[in-house]
């Protein structure tokens, strides 16, 4: 099952580097190739009738280099097959190094590749599973887990050469004696089916408590990282510090542990293989029937090519292990680029470019899990108008605006944009045309003129000046060192979070998208700015849909339609002089 599905799975994968394997198994063909030469080429070493040797293995090629007739004493003839050793050996060096360099490439582009799938497949979950994952679970399946494949691919392909060697020394062995080399095969195989069986099961076992010990390793990290304001002022630093402490040493442990069985399992094969020779040879002196000085010449070879395969039996044995060491983290890569696996959002063919009438939200129904988040959502945001949904935490109003924003597919109803189904639309057609500013304003560790040219990257230093100046973050940036070349550190740790929402705001309005939503996007800054940014924002009625998602009511006053969103569902709509008069929710509000 295990060899099926690495098969099945890794095909696509290994498409995208065909070539470059053709290349490494032909370099490692004629590596192998080379190393049986240079071995052969000892017989004549210690055996002056090796042609009669050579006919027997059926090696024509060494017979006519042995019997060259330039080589006229023995002297000539040792000189002669010492510089043809030499010339195979380092060949076969070359061959090694080549196919090397091309199985390391091979083995980056891999893991590069699986990289790129992994966060292209992230990008287009449907949130809802997305939601789900766990941040330590993700970066191992992105880091850790995608790099050990890789890895494994690499070895895999250097594996091959060892292969080629394994089939020309074993016909060689072979043509010696039969009899002795089936019973190495057996020794060796023996051996190494007892001691994979052994090893190769421990080291799964410890490498799915290495991966599980990593997750929550990662986990702890970014949760440390993530809250770390939070934790220095809580006084508790000491208890995440133990925490953590424990995480990292559960990890090292379950480390130090897979170590140790890849570290013992490689000596272990060494000393079988030794102690098989030894046998062998022993079982020689009884089986073939022969004086010894007849067979010595060939058994000499015959031990070196011994020797030389239990390095690339070793290798394949170690191989066979670490296969089932990172096992797990193929399961885990292939599981999360599987299609059953999670739901991937439906995307459309036709492209939107901007609102011309409205965007309409006709009986909507949307579920998370079993819960229901809306229910029988019918509203309208007409085009180049302001619309406001206001309400409690947890009423829907942000869950309204992310299936807008087709994070999330709705369970049945429908969204029209100008009387064409949302889900129609290509995905990236709506997200390139409609601006999203979170209460949680996000800013990248770039520059603050990249972070506002993030939507707009072809806007003019004139429209960046005039979009900071209607956010009023003109006159600040304009005060820094480096003005809007300033850097951004670690998502804006420089600077306060009014700042940040003022930049996000500019660079909103910097965007020129069809449709901006700004979803508690003022709750950072005082009242006073915050009402001077409403009248900024309405004036980008003219050429702009503008949709609020507010909680403070007092600024309210001049957006064109509001819906009040209360426990999944529209409880009332419209203006501010109009809800005053018939929403207990939206007059009481007011009073706070």
């Amino acid at each position: 099952m295990k060899i099926s599905l690495i098969i099945k799975k890794s095909l696509p994968i290994l498409n995208t580097v065909k070539f470059g394997i053709l290349i490494s198994i032909l370099l490692s063909l004629i590596g192998a190739v080379s190393g049986g030469l240079s071995i052969g080429l000892i017989i004549p070493l210690i055996d002056k009738n090796s042609e009669d040797i050579f006919n027997e293995l059926g090696v024509d090629f060494l017979t006519n280099l042995v019997s060259n007739e330039l080589i006229t004493s023995e002297s000539d003839r040792i000189r002669f097959l010492a510089v043809m050793i030499i010339v195979f050996t380092l060949f076969e060096a070359l061959t090694t190094i080549f196919s090397g360099f091309i199985g390391v490439k091979i083995s980056s582009k891999i893991t590069k590749n699986l990289q790129f799938k992994l966060l292209r497949k992230h990008f287009l979950l449907e949130q809802k599973f997305a939601d789900k994952q766990d941040p330590g679970y993700l970066l191992s399946v992105f880091s850790s887990s995608s790099q050990n494949i890789g890895f494994l691919f690499g070895q895999v392909l250097a594996a091959i050469k060892n292969i080629f060697i394994i089939f020309i020394y074993s016909y060689a062995l072979f043509m010696v004696s039969i009899q002795m080399t089936l019973g190495a095969f057996l020794l060796l195989g023996v051996m190494s089916t007892v001691l994979k069986a052994y090893f190769g099961k421990r080291l799964k076992k410890q490498s799915e408590k290495t991966i599980e010990s990593l997750e929550v390793l990662n986990g702890s990290f970014v949760e440390n990282i993530r809250n770390i304001k939070f934790i220095k002022s809580s006084g508790r630093w000491s208890d995440f510090e133990k925490r953590l402490q424990v995480s990292i040493e559960n990890y090292q442990d379950n480390h130090i542990k897979r170590s140790n069985i890849n570290m013992v399992s490689s000596p272990i094969f060494n000393s079988f293989n030794a102690t098989s020779i030894a046998l062998l040879l022993i079982a020689g002196t009884f089986i073939i029937d022969q004086p010894i000085e007849d067979w010595v010449p060939l058994m000499v070879p015959f031990v070196i090519i011994v020797f030389r395969l239990a390095a690339p039996i070793n290798s394949l044995n170690a191989l066979r292990i670490r296969i089932e060491g990172l096992f797990p983290d193929f399961v885990k890569v292939v599981n999360y680029l599987d299609d059953s696996k999670s739901q991937k959002y439906k995307d459309g063919s036709e492209r939107f470019e901007k609102l011309d009438k409205e965007i309409k939200f006709t009986n909507l129904n949307f579920s998370y899990g079993e819960t229901f988040k809306l229910k029988n959502i019918n509203l309208s945001f007409n085009a180049f108008t302001s619309t406001a949904l206001v309400g409690p935490s947890g009423g829907g109003k942000s869950t309204i605006v992310d299936i807008l924003l087709r994070m999330y597919e709705f369970d049945d109803g429908q969204v029209l944009l100008d009387g064409i189904d949302i889900r129609d639309y290509r995905r990236s057609s709506l997200h390139t045309n409609i601006s999203y500013v979170s209460q949680e304003p996000v800013i990248f560790n770039t520059s603050i003129i990249n972070n506002l040219k993030w939507f707009n990257p072809d806007a003019s230093y004139e429209e960046i000046v005039e979009a900071t100046k209607k956010a009023q973050i003109f006159d600040f940036i304009n005060s820094l060192e480096d003005k809007f070349e300033q850097m951004v550190f670690n998502q804006g740790t420089n600077f306060s979070g009014g700042q940040k929402q003022r930049i996000a705001i500019a660079r909103a309005i910097l965007s020129k998208s069809s449709i901006i939503i700004f979803d508690e996007a003022t709750s950072q800054i005082d009242m006073g700015s915050e009402s001077e940014i409403y009248k900024i924002i309405e004036n980008l009625k003219n050429t702009t849909t503008v949709i609020f998602v507010a909680h403070r009511l007092s600024a309210l006053k001049k957006i064109d339609k509001i819906y009040i969103v209360e426990d999944g569902s529209v409880t009332s709509s419209g203006n501010h002089e109009e809800l005053i008069k018939y929403s207990n929710f939206y007059s009481n509000s007011l009073s706070y």
